[in-house]
């Protein structure tokens, strides 16, 4: 299947759940909550998801100046978005604009390509991790607190052992210097596929840079997790936000399930995670007690925020020449060879 049918597919697909789901909500109720809207917490919702992106620029900033990599902090924000939308617009679960970042920072700096990028998977590792801890604690709210069918809940068992396993091998490969991506490399015998078998050298390069960082510049990984956490804390607010712009004042807790919610959706690898995100919503909405159309008008803001950015993005890569069509680590580091 061509790279071009994938995105498609995976587009039509979250289109007709999203239809199928406004459907039976019934988008009567879903465009009256709208109508009585509060501007008050749009405004502060704009500032804090602001602010939250702009903490996880720091936190790669951070990570660039461990690698003795100086770059403005607005030139990395740009970067960040234009990695976003290639992110969002493909079926990648969230992962595959970090060449495009790689790209522009070895552009900026004048650095090595593999060193930029090993920043990038750097910035991706604590937030990964971070993320994944957040989903364990996720899972283990629904299972304890929560009546749920019999193969759901084991379809959460399933993720926490998975997850809390790649959280720890993670670390403790790390902190012992053997490497977490080379453990898959050598575990799968990835070496003896062809075209795989010259990356290798590159994979034991990048996690010697993370262990490194972990042993010798504690300060800077200290001050990258605290960013991050500083924004999942914000995180949490925004969700409030967005609960309280229709009306809606929830615990903590089921405003951390809101949010978990969504986090859990766009590691589904379809763009924009359309469908699946309403499907999730759906499914928090009924063990939170929030009225489904409330759910499904918290998945529209997430969406109607993520665009934005990603128009953004789309924006800069356009102005910057950078089109999808070369959007992979290969011809991206050649291009910036040429220049």
């Amino acid at each position: 299947m061509s790279k071009k049918i994938k995105p498609l597919i995976s587009f039509l697909i979250g289109t007709i759940i999203t239809i199928i789901l406004a459907y039976y909500v019934g988008l009567g109720k879903i465009i009256n909550i709208f109508l009585h809207v509060k501007l008050i917490y749009i405004i502060f919702f704009t500032i804090t998801s602001i602010v939250i992106m702009f903490l996880r620029v720091i936190k790669w900033r951070l990570i660039l100046e461990s690698h003795d990599i100086d770059i403005p902090m607005l030139d990395l924000f740009m970067y960040r978005l234009a990695g976003f939308a290639v992110s969002y617009l493909t079926p990648s679960a969230h992962i595959g604009g970090e060449p495009v970042r790689a790209y522009f920072v070895s552009k900026k700096a004048k650095v090595d390509f593999n060193k930029a990028f090993s920043s990038v998977i750097i910035d991706k590792a604590i937030e990964l991790t971070l993320d994944g801890f957040f989903t364990v604690v996720f899972t283990l709210i629904v299972l304890a607190f929560f009546k749920i069918p019999l193969a759901i809940k084991l379809f959460f068992y399933f993720n926490l052992i998975l997850i809390t396993f790649l959280i720890l091998l993670f670390y403790v490969r790390t902190i012992n210097g053997k490497g977490f991506f080379t453990f898959f490399f050598t575990t799968l015998k990835l070496g003896r596929i062809k075209f795989l078998k010259k990356y290798e050298k590159k994979v034991k390069k990048i996690d010697k840079t993370i262990t490194e960082l972990f042993y010798y510049s504690k300060y800077y990984l200290h001050l990258a997790f605290l960013m991050h956490f500083l924004a999942w804390i914000l995180s949490l607010v925004e969700f409030q936000l967005i609960l309280m712009m229709f009306g809606f004042r929830i615990s903590w807790i089921n405003a951390f399930m809101v949010y978990a919610g969504v986090g859990l959706a766009y590691l589904i690898p379809i763009p924009g995670a359309l469908g699946i995100l309403e499907v999730i919503q759906s499914f928090v909405a009924q063990i939170t007690k929030l009225p489904i159309q409330t759910s499904f008008a918290v998945s529209f803001v997430v969406r109607a925020r993520d665009g934005i950015w990603t128009i953004i993005g789309v924006l800069y890569l356009y102005f910057k020449g950078v089109n999808f069509n070369n959007l992979n680590i290969k011809k991206l580091k050649l291009k910036n060879n040429e220049k």
